[in-house]
């Protein structure tokens, strides 16, 4: 299907382990459709070379593999050195297409961070956001959080 890109598509990037290996599971929500699109496995940037990662799976080529989802633990980049923590889903199979659903979470306590990547790999991450869920909806924990950040470069990359 050919898609007309609009400036509010996202892509995501959905860490994953598949045979003990950690990729992203990459995906859009196309906004004009209300839909969720699975587009394969990749792993992001060649150490190597510094170049994008050309090594795409696609759903197909990995069906009936079993997968899981990988939660980075909150704070564990900085106990470990810069290399996050993760938590993994329990295993589930990987068809030929996948559907993306939304679900309400139980309750508990989450977290929202938005991380900005340039074509250079270089990343921006905004501060986190924790919310709290009852079962029924989200609420901001810290007040001070007003919904908009202005981001500035400089702040962020190396001179």
């Amino acid at each position: 299907m050919i898609r007309k890109q609009t400036f509010t598509d996202v892509l995501y990037n959905i860490p994953v382990m598949i045979d003990s290996e950690t990729m992203n599971m990459r995906g859009a929500y196309w906004f004009n459709e209300g839909e969720y699109e699975i587009f394969g496995l990749w792993d992001n940037y060649d150490n190597d070379s510094g170049q994008f990662n050309r090594n795409v799976k696609s759903l197909s080529q990995i069906a009936g593999q079993e997968f899981s989802l990988l939660y980075q633990v909150k704070g564990s980049e900085n106990i470990r050195g810069g290399k996050p923590l993760y938590l993994s889903s329990p295993l589930m199979t990987m068809y030929r297409s996948l559907k993306v659903e939304e679900r309400i979470l139980p309750p508990g306590t989450y977290y929202l961070q938005f991380v900005i990547v340039d074509a250079f790999m270089r990343e921006m991450r905004l501060d986190l956001v924790e919310l709290h869920c009852d079962g029924q909806k989200m609420t901001i924990v810290d007040d001070s959080w007003k919904g908009s950040v202005t981001l500035d470069p400089k702040d962020f990359y190396a001179k």
